[in-house]
This record gives structure tokens, C-alpha cells and sequence, in this order.
């Protein structure tokens, strides 16, 4: 995260309450949290040989053998268009 985030704790943190926390790792509902997200998904599918397209960056394909399998991306969901599923998850 590049924002710095901050909360009170609240009463059901018994003594600790009214004490300032700093949150490190937020996945939800901060503006940047999707694209954090998309961040690390990408290095995920680059350390698994799933290259981007150049026509579209939401699309990513690898080859197998003589067939290329695409990745698709749609906000925070990815479709796999595969003749061998399994594939992707050998690892």
C-alpha cells in the first residue's frame, strides 16, 4: 500500500481500546486495494510463464505445445480459456 492507514481500536479490544493501530496489509475496501490485488496477480502469472498481450492488457496467454492457452481478466476475477486445464495448477 502506498496510503499509510490508520484505525482506533475499538471497545471490543477490551484494554486496548481508544489505542491507534497502523493496518500494514489491507486486501478490502481502500481505493487502491484492487489494483495491490492486480499487482501481485501479475507477478504471479509472469513467474508462471503467462505472458500479457500487447492488443490488450487484460489478456494474458502462455502456449502449450501448439495450443495457447488465454487468461482473462475482469476487475477482480480471471476466466481461463484452456484445452488442459490442469495445466495451470501442476505447480
Amino acid at each position: 500500500m502506498q496510503e499509510k492507514l490508520y484505525m482506533v481500536m475499538g471497545p471490543e479490544f477490551g484494554t486496548g481500546e481508544g489505542h491507534m493501530l497502523r493496518i500494514n496489509k489491507p486486501i478490502y475496501g481502500f481505493k487502491s486495494s484492487g489494483l495491490h490485488w492486480w499487482k501481485n496477480c501479475c507477478m504471479i502469472l509472469l513467474n508462471m510463464g503467462i505472458k500479457p498481450s500487447k492488443a490488450e492488457e487484460d489478456i494474458w496467454m502462455m502456449q502449450l505445445g501448439e495450443v495457447f492457452e488465454n487468461l482473462a481478466r475482469y476487475v477482480d476475477d480471471l476466466a481461463i480459456d484452456s484445452k488442459i486445464p490442469w495445466e495451470y495448477w501442476r505447480s
